[in-house]
């Protein structure tokens, strides 16, 4: 009927479609697909409370797309710690030292890292000749030697700080 190898029946009757394509038209390519995109981790909450020589800490950070966390410079505060699986920083701080770390969110899509620095409150101010620094004072409870936090007077209630 002379359609060619490339053309296939009129689709008027008496000729009807194919049910099945010729072997030369399936696709020379194989399918394309994208590969799938997997998003960096964004910190939805990057602060953290500044914290207070001698008393319980706890406070987090968090990241979207995020499978874990670490600290990738500096250190915590002494006496804290970070949860690498939630992002959470607690523990009692005991140096009234000041600090500077850096939090780093890794995920499958990358990482992402939040910067914090800062002094603890409280402490007892020592003059070491020079300059007015922190330290922290230490009292027996009857079992060990635990930090003490100095309390302060705001104008209607004490509270921990200096």
């Amino acid at each position: 009927m002379g359609y060619g190898p490339f053309f296939a029946p009129p689709f008027f009757p008496p000729y009807f479609a194919p049910p099945f394509f010729p072997p030369f038209f399936p696709p020379f390519f194989p399918p394309f697909f994208p590969p799938s995109f997997v998003p960096a981790p964004v910190f939805t909450d990057s602060t953290l409370a500044v914290p207070t020589v001698g008393v319980a800490y706890s406070d987090a950070v968090s990241a979207s797309n995020t499978t874990s966390y670490s600290v990738v410079s500096g250190a915590l505060p002494t006496g804290l710690t970070l949860n690498t699986s939630t992002g959470a920083v607690t523990g009692t701080c005991t140096s009234a030292a000041a600090y500077s770390f850096t939090i780093r969110a890794t995920g499958s899509g990358g990482t992402a890292d939040a910067s914090f620095s800062g002094n603890p409150t409280g402490g007892l101010r020592v003059y070491n000749g020079t300059t007015w620094v922190r330290t922290v004072m230490y009292v027996y409870n009857g079992t060990a030697w635990v930090v003490d936090p100095v309390y302060v007077y705001n104008g209607s209630s004490w509270v921990p700080g200096a």
